[in-house]
């Protein structure tokens, strides 16, 4: 599991948006944390993918923003420091889906 600072929560072992919505509603005022640079090899990098653009040592944090929405933003750390992309996971009846990535350059 990756090493998280407190009030954060590791999110990378999250394999659906409905595990995310989950730890997320369970971890209401905490930052959920992942990772998905190229590099990487987690549930959460294989669920999201990289953002289109983007390379290694992406992350991704999760907020909460209420009970059917999620608020992922990823940040690219190398290239390009500071390219931002950001997305939301949504509960739509009884499915959990994404917007995909929205690129913010």
């Amino acid at each position: 599991m990756q090493a998280v600072s407190p009030g954060e929560i590791s999110i990378n072992d999250c394999s659906s948006f409905a595990e995310i919505a989950g730890i997320m509603n369970a971890n209401k005022g905490k930052t959920g944390t992942g990772s998905i640079g190229n590099l990487e090899s987690s549930n959460l990098k294989t669920l999201l993918g990289n953002p289109e653009g983007f390379a290694n040592y992406t992350t991704v944090n999760a907020v909460y923003e209420g009970v059917h929405v999620i608020h992922l933003y990823a940040v690219m750390h190398a290239v390009s420091p500071g390219k931002l992309a950001h997305a939301y996971v949504k509960n739509i009846g009884t499915e959990w889906t994404w917007t995909g990535w929205i690129g913010i350059t």
